[in-house]
């Protein structure tokens, strides 16, 4: 039916459906209109703010609803501060309202419907069309721009800075959100930090995570404690927490994984067009260096663990395994003690070096019991068995009567045998 409404003025609408096996309805009233079509049996109940001073109730079925809706009620849950200031266009519509409070609770309110629902809450700023508009006891908090913390009713300490930004927080506190719609649904989340246009845009109920460029860790809804810095960064996170990434697309196929860390662009991604090479359900995955990434053998249903790879394109296929460079053009020689490594694995002990070794085996059977089994000194002296070779090969059992030097296969006869304890 017609109704009367007070514009701006909050209203809630009950109702019942019962008999539905097929399709669905939206409630509109007060010039809005549910953003939820509602499908199932049950009773509901639809809030809204009266965006025109008469509108109608009414409840728009599809073409195949089949249901039968009762109990239709409506009532207004709380009016709005009226405006001590403002001005008019010249067809009447106010473009710049200003609503005061008492100074105890030190609020400023300048915008059309700002802050116009405030009773309890203190020390709040809101600037914009709609900024804050149905706060009613939270404190601390800002909002800058149209929308801006539009549903926070007692969130505190929250700040705002842009188009729809925490538009749906109702009672989560110590967010921060800037840019075009970042944690525009964020509801209870709290203690998120979001940079950039859609930055953690679907976060409810995550908290503690910090997301820094355009639509870094954007589709993200109950993940915690998550870092993302760069564009698309963690973009299709949803439940994964502890995760860092740094580095335009890095992680961005993450789901689920939980724990992984990615410094560089496209870390954990890989070629971006090679689905196996992307981290999705991975944990405790490291990947450093420009599309580092799982190897495409393994499957990225897969869940890989403990698994790092540093270096341009570098690839590892195994869990608790380090993967360092990639192969072909990014394979890369590893240098210790040297600058400019000329083999796979290049060490060096220079003049200046405190360390006797320039390459030492051992097998430790004890916490405090070690035993050298093979040593090479920084003038190409090798031991086997000795930490002191004094040739160039020096062999030593330590005990009479075993072999120093054997060749040979034979468990009766030695081929080639020296024994004692000599050289």
């Amino acid at each position: 039916g017609k109704a009367t409404v007070v514009q701006q003025s909050v209203y809630q609408v009950n109702f019942t459906i019962s008999g539905i096996t097929t399709g669905s309805l939206t409630v509109s009233f007060g010039g809005a209109t549910s953003t939820t079509s509602y499908s199932a049996n049950g009773s509901y109940v639809f809030a809204t703010l009266a965006e025109s001073t008469v509108g109608n109730l009414a409840f728009t079925p599809s073409s195949t609803f089949d249901g039968t809706i009762s109990n239709e009620t409506f009532k207004i849950v709380i009016g709005p501060t009226l405006p001590v200031f403002r001005i008019l266009d010249t067809n009447g519509n106010p473009v710049i309202e200003m609503r005061s409070s008492s100074s105890t609770l030190a609020n400023t309110f300048i915008g059309v419907g700002a802050g116009e629902l405030n009773s309890l809450g203190s020390n709040n700023v809101a600037i914009g069309t709609n900024a804050l508009p149905n706060n009613t006891s939270g404190n601390y908090n800002s909002g800058l721009g149209n929308n801006a913390l539009f549903s926070n009713t007692t969130g505190s300490s929250n700040s705002a800075q842009g188009f729809g930004s925490l538009k749906n927080n109702t009672t989560g506190s110590a967010n921060t959100a800037q840019g075009y719609q970042s944690l525009y649904f964020n509801i209870t989340g709290s203690g998120n930090t979001a940079q950039g246009l859609d930055s953690l845009e679907l976060n409810t109920t995550g908290s503690g995570n910090t997301a820094q460029g355009e639509y870094s860790l954007l589709s993200n809804t109950t993940g915690s404690n998550n870092s993302a810095q760069g564009e698309q960064s963690l973009f299709s996170n949803t439940s994964g927490s502890n995760n860092s990434a740094q580095g335009g697309q890095s992680l961005f196929s993450n789901k689920t994984g939980s724990n992984n860390s990615a410094l560089g662009y496209s870390a954990g991604y890989g070629d971006s067009v090679t689905p196996n090479q992307r981290s999705v359900v991975d944990n405790f995955m490291t990947f450093v260096g420009y599309q580092a990434s799982r190897d495409a053998s393994i499957a990225s249903t897969t869940a890989l663990s403990n698994g790092i790879a540093i270096g341009k394109n570098a690839r590892v296929g195994c869990s608790n395994c380090v993967v360092l460079g990639g192969t072909g053009a990014d394979a890369v020689n590893v240098g210790i003690g040297t600058t400019s490594p000329f083999a796979k694995l290049s060490v060096s002990l220079n003049a200046s070096d405190t360390l006797a070794y320039a390459f030492l085996i051992s097998s430790t059977t004890a916490a405090t019991a070690t035993t050298t089994l093979m040593t090479v000194l920084a003038n190409g002296n090798v031991g086997i068995g000795t930490t002191s070779p004094s040739g160039v090969l020096s062999i030593q059992s330590g005990s009479t009567g075993i072999a120093n030097f054997t060749i040979g296969t034979s468990t009766i006869y030695n081929n080639f045998d020296i024994l004692g304890t000599g050289h």
